[in-house]
């Protein structure tokens, strides 16, 4: 029976089952059953992920070999990608090159910042083309800036080129609104 504290234990909590248990006791009392009574659901799970484990590395195995097997192929298939998804291909290398230099990554998309912009060039302030776009780093990932969305603004390619790595944050022309 539970005492005036509320579990039987004494923890001093509201009993919450007609054990008169806490449930921190209750979860310590009744999982050993719990077990029992689901042993076999739980093993066969568990035997589940082991083999969904086993077909993912035989499964990453496989297409390594069919890379190795097609890459003239497969070089095609990722260059027509690229081709008719700039904007993803850059966004891709991007966040391959923060990671590699172990920098924060954000995942967000060319049309979140687009937006967000309003099509304009963070460098010159002008309108931007979707021919002439591409995604600056305020700070720099060659001087240890993030691959996150403050850090990052629109801009012409000839102004990203122009500004090269020697930009400090406070010479952007538009406030980031994020």
């Amino acid at each position: 029976m539970a005492n005036e504290l509320g579990c039987q234990c004494g923890h001093g909590l509201i009993t919450y089952t007609t054990l008169g248990l806490c449930r921190k006791c209750y979860r310590i009392q009744t999982s050993p059953a719990y077990y029992q009574k689901h042993k076999t659901h739980i093993l066969a799970s568990i035997s589940a992920y082991r083999q969904q484990a086993e077909f993912s590395t035989k499964n990453r195995k496989w297409q390594a070999a069919y890379r190795q097997s097609h890459r003239a192929e497969c070089r095609l298939r990722i260059a027509a990608w690229a081709k008719a998804h700039p904007m993803e291909r850059a966004n891709t290398e991007a966040r391959r090159r923060a990671r590699k230099r172990g920098t924060m990554v954000e995942i967000f998309t060319f049309a979140e910042i687009l937006e967000r912009d309003k099509k304009r060039c963070g460098i010159c302030s002008r309108r931007i083309v979707t021919t002439e776009l591409s995604i600056d780093h305020i700070i720099p990932l060659a001087s240890g800036g993030t691959h996150t969305k403050e850090n990052v603004q629109l801009a012409h390619r000839i102004c990203n080129a122009k500004k090269g790595i020697g930009y400090l944050p406070s010479q952007t022309h538009l406030a980031l609104e994020v």
